[in-house]
């Protein structure tokens, strides 16, 4: 698929960003709402990512004399300075519940009058990237989102001591009845792997992980909101974007696909017009499904974002801290998952509404509170 980069530039509008430090469930109960600790009010150089089909990430510094440091570092009177796993990270913007998961790194550093920790923590969903099939397992025509929940229940069936803190949540979207899979997951393949390989199969869900109940949620492929009073424009419309940069990759264009499924029943297709105007470039994917009636689809919509050379942008908008500035603000005015929209025009160059869908984020917050949308992940739609 043609990437697309999507970047923001600094805003001077405030928000409320928290960084707050909990207890990690108990590995042998897991279940319940995440135990709140407290505020790590001296947090500076906070950041987190917050994706779909993706673990996330947190991190910040805190002070050595930050109060809560002894509520991480809660085996020091017995000698021990372990303070990962054991602790999370819960992100909240604005009183709302963004993002979390266990700290799995601390950094540490004594130093005269800037003695600090710094922490980084991973979403649940890493969790399952460690946790491995005590045997192969195969599922035959069955939904994707079935089996993704069904192999939750695998996991905590081989350790039932220790089960996942993860739990089947919610699976919305009508298509997700015609996302019949036959997979086969070899033992020793990590669920955690297994999950994303449904994923990121052609239409394959999304999925996301609730911050407060690790409530594994799963959304159909189209399952989004289009919101097409959200654009951007240079030189064009609501003038919003300050920097348009983009780069075109030739070598990666594919106008002649084969899909191979199980059946070992190969469908292939072409793009010829493709093929004429820039010579032939093949490619064959296997696919882990059953029957063939999928494999047509995916082919032509491989074909149809990679027949020719593709583009990645990179788009940074104006400041969205001025009042006479009218630029969308992500988390606000359009969220993780939408589909949004930018037009940009210049010279003998043009680009017009070019759909692209957010699918996560990268936030930087500063030590004055201020909110960066640093990068934002997309992928274009046709």
């Amino acid at each position: 698929m043609t990437a697309i980069e999507f970047r923001h530039a600094a805003t001077v509008r405030k928000t409320d960003w928290q960084f707050i430090l909990c207890h990690t469930p108990d590995p042998t109960d897991p279940t319940g709402p995440l135990d709140e600790i407290g505020e790590l009010e001296s947090a500076r150089s906070r950041s987190v990512e917050i994706t779909r089909n993706r673990a996330g990430s947190a991190s910040c510094q805190i002070s050595i004399y930050d109060e809560f440091i002894k509520e991480l570092l809660d085996k020091v009177p017995m000698g021990d300075v372990r303070g990962t796993l054991r602790k999370t990270l819960l992100v909240r913007r604005n009183k709302v519940d963004m993002w979390s998961g266990p700290i799995v790194s601390i950094q540490g550093s004594l130093a005269d009058g800037a003695s600090s920790l710094t922490i980084s923590a991973v979403g649940w969903i890493e969790y399952l990237f460690h946790r491995e099939l005590a045997a192969d397992k195969h599922y035959t025509s069955q939904r994707a989102d079935v089996i993704a929940f069904d192999l939750l229940s695998v996991a905590n069936l081989q350790t039932p001591l220790y089960p996942v803190p993860i739990f089947p949540g919610t699976a919305y979207g009508a298509s997700l009845p015609t996302s019949i899979r036959s997979p086969t997951f070899s033992k020793g393949d990590t669920f955690g792997a297994s999950i994303q390989k449904l994923s990121d199969v052609e239409s394959g869900f999304d999925f996301d992980v609730n911050p407060r109940t690790r409530e594994l949620n799963i959304f159909a492929w189209d399952s989004y909101v289009v919101r097409n009073n959200i654009r951007l424009g240079y030189r064009w419309g609501p003038q919003n974007i300050a920097k348009l940069d983009w780069t075109e990759a030739g070598i990666n264009t594919r106008n002649h696909i084969t899909a191979v499924g199980n059946s070992n029943m190969p469908y292939s297709d072409s793009d010829v017009p493709a093929i004429e105007e820039y010579g032939l470039f093949q490619e064959t994917v296997t696919l882990p499904v059953e029957t063939a009636e999928i494999l047509p689809a995916y082919v032509n919509a491989e074909l149809a974002v990679r027949s020719r050379p593709q583009i990645t942008y990179t788009v940074t908008p104006k400041s969205l801290g001025q009042i006479e500035d009218d630029s969308p603000h992500l988390f606000e005015d359009y969220f993780i998952g939408d589909q949004i929209s930018f037009t940009a025009k210049e010279g003998y160059f043009e680009v017009k509404n070019q759909g692209i869908r957010i699918f996560g984020a990268n936030v930087s917050i500063s030590d004055e509170g201020v909110e960066t949308i640093d990068t934002l992940q997309t992928t274009p739609t046709t």
